[in-house]
This record gives C-alpha cells, structure tokens and sequence, in this order.
C-alpha cells in the first residue's frame, strides 16, 4: 500500500509541476490520467507485483481529443486613448474622476508600472475610431494620445 501512495504521490508532483506550462485542458487530461490508475502492490513469494489498471474511459477521452482541430485563434488590435501617466496615485484618481463624469459610458484602464501609473480609455476597433475620440479628448486633456493593444 505504501508503493501504491509513493506512486501516487510522485504523478500528483509531476503534473501539478507541470501546471503552469500547459493549457487547462492539457492539465486536467492529466489530472484525470494521473488518478485513473490503481496501483497495488501485491507479495507473492517474496516477490514485489505492481497491477496497474487503467479506467477504459481514459482511452475513449483520448481518441476523441486528439480529433478535435486545433482552433486558430487571430490577434485583435485595439486602440486605447492614454489620458495621463504619472507617479502619483492621487493625480491619477483625480484624472480618472475626471475623465469618468465627462464621458461615463467609456470604459477605462488604470495600469501601474512602477514607477509610473497609466490611464487608458476605450476599447476602439479602428484607428480612425479612436482618433475621433482623442480630438475630443484632447480639449479637457491635452497630453493625451492613442496607444495600440495587441490581444490573442
């Protein structure tokens, strides 16, 4: 029994080790592998067995994942207005409050990246989008520009 643990254990480390460098699906396909099998230490005659039974639905799970298609997954660029970047955390709130009463329907990022804080509005589409937005923007905060986001 304790062979059966040992092993147990030591499949448990591999795959949470390997957590973090695959995909969620990936992870839980080894979850899964890593606790369908029984191990059990048998004594015949001074001899050490290990049986070791696999669930058949292991087999079934695997063919029908290995069928699927890869699914492409296409960059999309969004335009981003950056209203303000600076130190200071009170600058920032003051900025956004700002911002927020002046246009309340548009949705905005505040970002540390020490030392400095960033205000981002938007989520454009276009260029020419988020161009029309900073004229606009401009009046109330004059050191603004567009910044373009790259998201998979």
């Amino acid at each position: 029994m304790t062979f059966a643990l040992a092993v147990v254990g030591k499949n448990i480390n591999i795959v949470m080790g390997k957590m973090y460098s695959m995909g969620y699906k990936s992870f839980f396909l080894a979850l899964a592998l890593a606790f369908s099998f029984q191990v059990s230490a048998d004594q015949v005659e001074g001899e050490k067995n290990a049986n070791i039974y696999k669930d058949p639905r292991l087999d079934y799970l695997l063919k029908v994942y290995s069928l699927k298609e890869p699914v492409e997954v296409k960059a999309k660029n969004l335009y981003r207005v950056q209203i303000i970047s600076t130190n200071s955390r009170e600058e920032i709130n003051e900025a956004k409050a700002k911002f927020a009463s002046k246009y309340p329907g548009i949705p905005t990022l505040m970002s540390f990246n020490p030392p400095n804080f960033k205000l981002r509005a938007g989520g454009f589409s276009s260029r020419e989008d988020a161009n029309a937005f900073l004229k606009e923007v401009r009046k109330l905060f004059p050191a603004s520009f567009i910044v373009e986001s790259h998201f998979k």
